[in-house]
């Protein structure tokens, strides 16, 4: 909610308003409101900063995944067996690292509105079963069992698949 001052500016606020009831017949009200302005500047910066942060932490993500990228392939030269598992490890662990960049900046997007909503047909069968084979070493290693009970006849619907793998990720 927003109040506007006498100078026609307006500010936001929290406001709680109550019935002042005599027998029972509403006689008015009491609106008690709280200036929520230097909370809302702070929540501003706090937003401001995790996507400059969020960016910054792209560029040399991004390059490590590439150099990685390379050095798996055998462009620089060939390696042992427990190498490539451990540069493996490294890859999937950056991968990891990326996508909680790009969540980070998803929520910067949802909190001023710019978050792209881009639905699709979508199985959603299909993307969990995605979604779960990328964390099944995860899974394994920390000893997780899941039981997937999702029906054969689920219908596709759309969703915005990008954004439902990040919900199926989370949970």
């Amino acid at each position: 909610y927003y109040y506007v001052r006498k100078d026609c500016s307006r500010f936001p606020v929290t406001r709680t308003i109550s019935p002042i009831i005599i027998g029972e017949k509403v006689i008015g009200a009491v609106n008690v409101f709280h200036d929520v302005t230097h909370e809302k500047e702070i929540d501003k910066m706090k937003t401001e900063f995790v996507s400059l942060a969020s960016h910054q932490l792209r560029t040399p993500l991004t390059s490590i995944k590439w150099n990685l990228e390379m050095i798996l392939d055998g462009s620089v030269g060939q390696f042992n067996k427990t190498q490539e598992e451990r540069l493996k490890d490294v890859y999937k662990s950056n991968e990891v690292m990326i996508e909680l960049v790009n969540s980070l900046l998803n929520i910067g997007r949802m909190e001023s509105g710019r978050l792209k909503v881009e639905p699709e047909l979508t199985d959603l069968r299909a993307l969990f079963r995605t979604v779960v084979a990328k964390l099944k070493p995860q899974m394994d290693k920390n000893k997780f069992k899941l039981i997937d009970k999702i029906p054969d006849n689920l219908v596709k619907i759309k969703v915005d698949s990008r954004l439902v793998s990040n919900v199926y990720t989370n949970l």
